[in-house]
């Protein structure tokens, strides 16, 4: 017993002078601290061009400016032909700087593509520190479209809400007009016509391709019954679906159902009217 024990202590002793060996030769060296400078992208909205606009600017912002740095911008995904500048350079005492980002024909009309940008760690601000209103990465599509306002109206919905004034687009290469955020931001409605008032007019409501739909979701949420789904009535239903030159004025009239989980409430009369040309 008394040899088994002194071979043991003599393992001990071997196998921590080689832990400490080990030790003495590592030549570690701390990473830097992310989120250190706090660079961050002031916003993240998604982006819009007409057909003719071939740049845009992306903000970033920092949390100490005591002294000028020059920030690296990393591209993780970009749509073709897009330029990005490889840095954003802050002056001393700039919290704020904007970057031009270039776009190219690569980017087709009615086209979504992904734009991701990122900042090196060492530079990125600390998630959980940040603003609510900056992002550590900056993430949001790109759409280049030829919508442009048509006039303005009031919209009456017949349901849910007094008439409002309301913008009316239209997009000559898609031939289609399109009611921006009516219920919602980001939900829009969209409406095939062919220019005329007589009872052979075309007119109906429209997906964004300007496929003829009867059933989709408002942009609505109810408050108790959650999202509002609208049902357009044919004209044999509600009495109008088109564009009319009434004595009070020209209006666009159709009948719509507005309809939820729990049920209908009833069918509705809308019209856009007070219509001012641009």
């Amino acid at each position: 017993m008394k040899i088994n024990k002194l071979f043991l202590m003599s393992g001990i002793a071997m196998l921590s002078f080689g832990l400490a060996s080990c030790s003495d030769d590592d030549d570690y060296t701390a990473g830097p601290e992310a989120g250190s400078v706090e660079v961050t992208f002031d916003n993240e909205e998604n982006v819009v061009l007409g057909i003719d606009e071939t740049e845009f600017t992306v903000t970033l912002t920092r949390t100490d400016a005591s002294s000028a740095i020059t920030v690296p911008i990393q591209v993780v995904t970009a749509p073709p032909s897009t330029k990005v500048p490889e840095s954003v350079s802050f002056a001393a005492g700039e919290t704020e700087k904007d970057i031009t980002v270039t776009v190219g024909d690569g980017i087709e009309p009615f086209t979504k593509y992904f734009l991701v940008l990122a900042i090196p760690e060492e530079y990125a601000a600390n998630t959980y520190k940040a603003e609510p209103d900056t992002y550590a990465r900056y993430n949001v599509t790109v759409l280049r479209e030829d919508y442009k306002t048509w006039a303005t109206a009031t919209f009456a919905p017949g349901a849910f809400y007094n008439p409002y004034e309301i913008e009316i687009q239209y997009s000559e290469l898609k031939d289609l007009y399109r009611l921006p955020d009516l219920f919602n931001v980001g939900y829009p409605w969209f409406f095939k016509w062919d220019g005329t008032s007589d009872d052979d007019q075309t007119f109906y409501i429209a997906d964004e391709n300007g496929n003829a739909i009867e059933t989709f979701f408002s942009g609505l949420v109810h408050p108790t019954y959650g999202n509002v789904t609208a049902n357009i009535l044919t004209k044999e239903d509600a009495g109008y679906l088109g564009y009319y030159e009434f004595e009070e004025g020209p209006e666009f009239v159709f009948g719509c159902e507005y309809t939820v989980s729990a049920g209908s409430f009833g069918a509705k009369t809308v019209e856009i009217y007070d219509i001012v040309k641009k």
